[in-house]
């Protein structure tokens, strides 16, 4: 067990009070900080039937807690999502007694990872997307003017932007019918009615109190990440004078708004009564390097202090073949740190496709919905996205059989189909159609899809001694049906031959992690005003966003960092920014190349000597 630095034990030894606010630099070693918190609270824990509620925004997050807490700690305690905390805790059990005419059966929570705005069926009808095309499961709940809830959404590729007049009545009227019928809730929707279920004047205070008893100390981690619903629910239970609490965050790291987080809402965690501000500001991550290239981009300002001197360096390169170029630096940076984790990261999902050769076309509607869905679900598996792809091949078993996406186990226990039986059909079903070649038309390949369910579900209706009418899954000759399958499902002998290919993800995705050398890829973008140089900087509430975004993703190493970047953003990145591209080293790809190959070798010969 290693000792706390300085600053984590000046947080430890803080004479309990009952609000500790901790700002954590990028690296401070806050899920350490957390998790001896809760180790030293458990050791002399001492309330029978209470526990302590642990909180992180993401999932990510939540494992690292676990992982750093070092044992299973018993069921009197939760360490999870705050979305997840909130559904158990306080939708479950107090929505419907809160709220009756708005649910009077229990609440649903519908990921959007789940792929809800492609269901189709009945009972959707009209709900799903209204009559300016607005899809409602993508619309989240940001704020409130005049104690109603705002509602935003994204157009394609642009930021969230408020829905107004008529369209906003489409889209409550749409929420309304969605949550009174189905019970469905997304996660902005589960954010925004537990918030209103802990503030609700007759129930309120009752439900918070059983909350503190139940949960007396509540650590909140990422808490600038939390959001304006997030917010106000955790601020209703901290406002009692029953519960102790430490958050922790960092309003630089805030890289949620598209969910809805807000970072200047961290200050109203420091302003809770008797709280107690402290600040992790050395980083135990950051070699001096990337601290000093990170700082350019700290949007609240400032520098960060770095951790001890490793040799790590920071350098910024011109590309020009995005796909084949990173694929050389990975090979040579996974060489020159062993047994350095390499991560490549990058902005855009797009981005992370182009450099998985994973880029494919938008599948169209062929006229036979349970295909579609399948067609889309073996999209997202060769993606990697298996969360997506297990729901859409679920979807597509529910509307072949069903006749209604969405199907809850309760549903579909009613119809005497056993849950866990019916997601081993979905994956059977998704495998054996991810097998087909895709060498033909799309209508062919579809047809194909086509024979594969029917057979798959005859053998499922059989073995389950269901009927089943007879009816074949078959495509319609639609626009596009002779379009070249391949550019929807590449096949597995392109796959094979394709070169330069590497594992990426998205900065998101990597949020909390530690890299041993994080590749950061910036493509070049037909605006000129999504330059770095224009957007990193800019004054401009949308785009601050991003500033942190990267900012985050440069802060993830301990070791090297390697900037590709496109020749374009390059250029103009040197015309506009100077002192930022000065606190790196500029090499070109094949400098950059000899570099970490030296570093090999000298990481050989220290090896050697000792």
């Amino acid at each position: 067990m290693r000792e706390p630095t300085p600053e984590q034990q000046a947080v430890l030894n803080l004479p309990e009070p009952r609000v500790r606010v901790v700002r954590a630099a990028p690296g401070s070693g806050k899920t350490w900080l957390v998790a001896e918190l809760i180790r030293q609270e458990v050791a002399r824990w001492n309330t029978p039937m209470s526990g302590i509620a642990a909180l992180s925004f993401t999932r990510i997050g939540a494992t690292e807690i676990k992982k750093a807490v070092g044992y299973q700690l018993d069921h009197s305690n939760f360490i999870g999502t705050i979305d997840a905390f909130l559904f158990r805790y306080v939708l479950r059990p107090f929505l419907t007694t809160c709220y009756p005419d708005y649910f009077p059966s229990p609440p649903r929570l519908i990921p959007e990872e789940w792929g809800a705005q492609q269901w189709q069926g009945k009972r959707l009808r009209g709900l799903i997307t209204t009559k300016s095309g607005i899809n409602t499961f993508g619309c989240v709940f940001l704020g409130e003017e005049d104690r109603r809830p705002t509602v935003w959404h994204r157009w394609k590729y642009q930021p969230l932007e408020q829905v107004q007049g008529t369209d906003l009545e489409d889209v409550r009227t749409a929420k309304l019918k969605i949550w009174k019928q189905l019970g469905w809730v997304t996660h902005s929707d589960a954010a925004m009615w537990a918030s209103k279920v802990l503030s609700h004047r007759r129930y309120g205070p009752v439900i918070v109190e059983e909350l503190v008893r139940r949960f007396p100390l509540i650590v909140l981690d990422e808490a600038q990440d939390t959001g304006y619903f997030l917010g106000r629910a955790v601020l209703a239970l901290l406002s009692s004078g029953a519960v102790r609490a430490m958050v922790v965050g960092d309003p630089d790291q805030a890289i949620f708004e598209f969910n809805g987080a807000r970072p200047e809402l961290f200050r109203e965690f420091q302003s809770i009564r008797n709280a107690h501000t402290q600040q992790l500001a050395r980083s135990l991550r950051c070699p001096p390097a990337i601290a000093k290239v990170a700082s350019y981009l700290k949007d609240t300002g400032g520098t960060i202090e770095p951790a001890e001197e490793n040799g790590a360096r920071a350098i910024l390169i011109r590309g020009n073949d995005m796909t084949s170029e990173v694929s050389q630096l990975v090979a040579a940076a996974a060489k020159s740190r062993p047994p350095a984790t390499v991560k490549v990261v990058a902005r855009a999902n797009s981005t992370v496709d182009i450099l998985r050769c994973q880029t494919v076309e938008r599948l169209p509607k062929l006229g036979c919905p349970p295909i579609t869905h399948m067609g889309r679900a073996i999209q997202a598996l060769r993606q990697e996205r298996q969360e997506l792809a297990l729901a859409s091949a679920k979807a597509a078993m529910e509307l072949a059989l069903l006749g209604e996406e969405g199907a809850s186990d309760l549903e579909l226990k009613a119809q005497c189909l056993d849950p866990t039986e019916w997601k081993r059909l979905a994956v059977r079903c998704l495998l054996s159609a991810n097998e087909l070649p895709s060498s033909g038309n799309l209508y062919d390949w579809q047809a194909e899809i086509g024979t594969c369910l029917d057979e798959e579900l005859t053998r499922f209706c059989a073995a389950t001694h269901r009927l089943r009418k007879p009816c074949k899954l078959k495509p319609k000759k639609n626009a596009g049906w002779d379009t070249s399958a391949s550019i929807f499902f590449p096949t597995r002998e392109a796959e094979g031959q394709t070169t330069g290919c590497v594992s990426a993800t998205t900065v998101h995705a990597v949020k909390g992690e530690t890299h041993g050398c994080t590749i950061l890829v910036v493509k070049d973008e037909s605006s000129g005003a999504r330059m770095p140089s224009n957007l990193w900087w800019s004054s401009s509430p949308n785009d601050r966003e991003e500033r942190r975004i990267t900012y985050v993703a440069m802060t993830r190493t301990k070791g090297d960092l390697l900037v590709w970047m496109g020749s374009k953003s390059y250029d103009d990145l040197v015309v506009r920014r100077q002192d930022f591209v000065k606190s790196f080293e500029n090499l070109e790809l094949t400098e950059a190349l000899s570099a970490l190959e030296g570093q090999l070798e000298r990481s050989r010969s220290a090896v050697n000597e000792h």
